[in-house]
Order: structure tokens, then C-alpha cells, then sequence
């Protein structure tokens, strides 16, 4: 595979011992892994790039049967003691990565794995860069249906975002995003947020930092019920926003 060969000319000179990290952070999701991630490690199993699969336990009450699960795959496992979000969740599974090419994706593994065979191909010819799935792009398979109160919730934070931070960036909570090693490095140990709005602040830190932020669509495999509580975790994401200029400046990037 052409991708392969360009991904193991960058690393002729680094010793790796995968080429590929995922990241998955769960929180009280032991249920869904049996389900949804184990067909996923059997795809990965046959790939030519060497993955890591990283879960990382946010705190959760079935924190022991997730690391269980874990065990029996010889996956690589970190746990919070207590919940503190999908950021700080993200930032322990980084911290574990190896990967020259690192992604993380939702324990419920929401899209189509070719799409990650589409990033691992992106990053290994370009892995300077910060990849993220769009699932408003016309070539998107997306056949959520969203409640009114949510859709205008989501409406709210692109407006939010379009006007301070980034333009033009409609999905900024994609559950699927990736960069290369020095990229995921060099965001992460300026990261700050620790709740859902980490999304956002790795887009606006790859603005600052001069970091391409490119887009990709996706293909939707799976959707269940979400467990995101519009009002509570809307505020929350709303306060981040907040935080995220406060912490790191009120650049607004084109």
C-alpha cells in the first residue's frame, strides 16, 4: 500500500514500535467494547501498520471491567481516579502514545473503519497537520436525527466558534480526529480544557501554533442514544469557550 511506504520512509530513521495510536477515552462504556471495539481490533489486526490502542477509564463505576477488557486484548490501559472529562482523559492517553501517527475516536467507534484507513493514509504523507472529521461535508454519510433543543445548541456553538475563534470550521465535535506524533506533542502540553470542549481548543491551539487544521468526511457506522445532557453539558462547553480565551488569547483565526 502506497500510504505503508511512505509511512515507513518516514520512519527509517525513528525506532517506533507502532505506527498507529488510537486513542479511545470511556467513560461508564465497559458495555460497548465487546460490541463495537472488538471488530474493530480484528480490522486493525489486518492492516499493515502496527496499531496501539489506548483506553483510557474517565473515573468511571465499571473502571475494573474496562481495564479486564483491556487485559484480555493486550491493549494499553490508564484509568482517572475520578471523572474529570473527555479532555483530561485524552491528555492521559496521549501522554501513553507512541505512534508516529495518533488518532482517538469514541468508545461506541461511530464511523466507518475505512475512514480511519483515510487518516492513517493523510497523516503518513503529511503528518504535520491536524485532521478532522466533518460530518457536514456533502460527501458525509450522517443519519443522526437530533432534537430541536440540541440541533439549536449546536447551531449556537458554531456561531460561537465561527465568531471567536475559528471561521468556517461547522463540526468542530466530530468524534474522530487525528495528527502526526509531533503534532498531537506539541497540542497536548498546551492543552488546558478537560470536558468536551477540548475539541475546540485543539483546533484553536493548531491555529495558533500554525498547524494546517484540514477536513475530511465521514461515514457514519453506528449511532445509539447519546449520553451528553444538552442543558448541563451545553453550559459547561459554553464556560470553556470562555476559558479557552481567557487562557490562550483572543486571536481569531480566518
Amino acid at each position: 500500500m502506497k500510504f505503508l511506504h511512505a509511512m515507513n520512509a518516514g520512519l527509517e530513521s525513528k525506532s517506533f514500535s507502532y505506527e498507529v495510536s488510537i486513542i479511545i477515552p470511556v467513560y461508564n462504556g465497559s458495555s460497548l467494547l465487546e460490541k463495537h471495539l472488538t471488530p474493530l481490533l480484528g480490522y486493525l489486526a489486518s492492516k499493515p501498520y502496527r496499531t496501539q490502542v489506548i483506553l483510557v477509564d474517565d473515573g468511571s463505576l465499571d473502571s475494573k471491567q474496562t481495564a479486564e477488557y483491556a487485559r484480555k486484548h493486550n491493549l494499553t490501559f490508564a484509568g482517572l481516579d475520578e471523572n474529570k472529562g473527555k479532555g483530561a482523559a485524552l491528555r492521559k492517553g496521549f501522554e501513553l502514545a507512541t505512534g508516529f501517527i495518533q488518532l482517538f475516536t469514541d468508545a461506541d467507534i461511530p464511523f466507518q473503519y475505512q475512514n480511519i484507513d483515510t487518516f492513517v493514509c493523510r497523516l503518513s504523507q503529511s503528518p504535520e497537520q491536524l485532521l478532522i472529521g466533518d460530518r457536514t461535508d456533502p460527501l458525509s454519510v450522517y443519519f443522526k436525527k437530533t432534537s430541536s433543543l440540541r440541533t439549536m445548541g449546536s447551531n449556537i456553538v458554531v456561531a460561537l466558534v465561527d465568531l471567536f475563534f475559528v471561521k468556517d470550521v461547522r463540526d468542530t465535535q466530530c468524534g474522530l480526529k487525528g495528527m502526526g506524533q509531533k503534532v498531537a506533542q506539541a497540542l497536548f502540553k498546551k492543552s488546558r480544557i478537560n470536558r468536551f470542549a477540548i475539541d475546540i481548543e485543539l483546533i484553536y491551539l493548531a491555529c495558533k501554533c500554525k498547524i494546517p487544521v484540514k477536513k475530511l468526511p465521514v461515514q457514519l457506522r453506528y449511532n445509539d442514544r447519546s449520553s451528553v445532557n444538552t442543558v448541563r453539558d451545553g453550559w459547561r462547553l459554553l464556560q470553556d469557550l470562555y476559558r479557552i480565551r481567557k487562557i490562550h488569547g483572543k486571536t481569531k483565526f480566518k
